[in-house]
């Protein structure tokens, strides 16, 4: 990747990582200053900077941007080839079920035969390998290299964990998303958010950056939900629960040894390849769900359905 001439062989907003001809990124998060450590950055190899400051030195390029978080992200994107455009992507946000959303779509994709990543809080799967992570919210270097770890394994979907704080950070731009789904939003988790409003914001950021034509999927019974929705334009809407005014809900459930529920499809729908699925009831039964569970197997059984797996692959894979 060229800057302005210069052949660059990576991109960092840890100074600690930089090496010779990297590109240095200096972000302001919370109290911690990246422009505090551009002079070791640039001992260290770095030839270009970016900085929301003014700033003058005489061995390296600075340039002064008005989002030093959106620029490490579109930097990172160019530098390893819009890693998202060669894959579908599927987002989840939510203060709960998050994790069992993402871990129930895995099991169905892969007992499908379609080879499959995740990125999430706990770890990053790449096929069958797992690589754990030291801290929660991966830096937004991280997130592209691994999407384009993904993309050089030939992953046809992946799917990620979106925290609030990645969002607000903008470690998600520029990704394409072709499915964000929403679980909940739970008023005694707030932290770090102040408010409740703030929180919320930072959800939606997920929705607000889906391109047109791609689909959000919302817990429909959340109280939240519609704010989620709001001022949000040409994407298409799916929205799942247990109320009867939802696109899809369940019926006659049972919780059990086994827990099993009629997926109720009340109106049709178009999956991401464009074919048209009409309503319908399929019986889903499964030792992997709990009660609480329903929400996200309503979540996670529409997200495989918009990536064209049938609803009896589905079924097969849970039971």
């Amino acid at each position: 990747m060229l800057i302005d001439g210069i052949e660059i062989k990576g991109i960092t907003s840890d100074f600690r990582r930089v090496k010779e001809n990297y590109v240095f990124v200096a972000i302001t998060e919370g109290n911690h200053d990246g422009n505090n450590f551009i002079d070791l950055a640039i001992r260290k190899g770095a030839v270009i900077v970016y900085t929301e400051k003014d700033v003058y030195k005489k061995n390296c390029i600075i340039k002064k941007v008005g989002n030093t978080k959106k620029i490490l992200a579109e930097l990172c994107n160019k530098f390893y080839d819009y890693p998202s455009d060669k894959f579908f992507v599927i987002g989840v946000t939510g203060t709960n079920g998050g994790t069992g959303v993402i871990d129930l779509i895995y099991h169905i994709i892969n007992n499908y035969g379609i080879k499959s990543g995740v990125m999430g809080n706990l770890n990053i799967k790449i096929k069958e390998k797992e690589y754990p992570l030291k801290l929660s919210i991966l830096a937004t270097e991280d997130i592209y290299y691994y999407l384009n770890k993904m993309a050089e394994e030939n992953i046809k979907i992946v799917i990620m964990e979106v925290s609030s704080l990645g969002a607000e950070y903008e470690r998600i731009h520029g990704i394409g998303f072709d499915i964000a789904i929403y679980t909940n939003i739970k008023e005694d988790r707030l932290e770090p958010h102040e408010t409740v409003d703030g929180y919320v914001k930072s959800k939606k950021r997920l929705f607000d950056n889906l391109h047109a034509g791609k689909v959000a999927l919302i817990n429909y019974d959340d109280k939240y939900a519609l704010d989620i929705l709001k001022n949000s334009s040409n994407i298409l809407v799916v929205t799942y629960g247990l109320g009867s005014k939802s696109t899809i809900n369940a019926s006659s459930i049972d919780i059990g040894f086994l827990t099993s529920f009629n997926y109720c499809l009340q109106r049709g729908i178009t999956t991401l390849s464009g074919v048209g699925i009409e309503p319908f009831e399929y019986p889903i039964m499964s030792n992997l769900l709990k009660s609480h569970d329903i929400y996200n197997a309503l979540s996670a059984i529409t997200a495989c359905l918009l990536l064209d797996i049938p609803i009896d692959g589905i079924a097969s894979a849970i039971r």
